[in-house]
């Protein structure tokens, strides 16, 4: 059942198809809002680019928990687990079909 269907959507507005349509090739990040108190947050990779997305999470939740799974860790990280009791690092490589069969 589509939004038009259920009265959600005005479908005489053609506007939504044309930012569809010029958005096409544009950014497809959608930005999520998250109660980072709530969860339990798993990181991947722990070199700078992990870094930069665990202190993201701890600045906007120095409560959240956090599990960072990499086979390597830089020293950074590893500071930022001892800052933070909440943030668990697991260093260990981790195959994809390893992780998806444990979902």
């Amino acid at each position: 059942m589509s939004l038009a269907s259920k009265g959600l959507v005005d479908t005489a507005d053609s506007d939504l198809n044309s930012v569809r349509n010029e958005n096409a090739g544009g950014n497809q990040l959608f930005p999520v809002f998250l109660k980072l108190n709530k969860l339990h947050t798993v990181v991947i990779g722990a070199g700078k680019v992990g870094l930069e997305k665990l202190t993201a999470i701890m600045h906007n939740c120095n409560t959240a928990r956090v599990t960072v799974i990499s086979a390597a860790v830089i020293h950074e990280v590893s500071a930022l687990a001892v800052a933070y009791p909440t943030i668990n690092v697991i260093q260990k490589v981790l195959l994809i079909a390893t992780w998806m069969a444990s979902t």
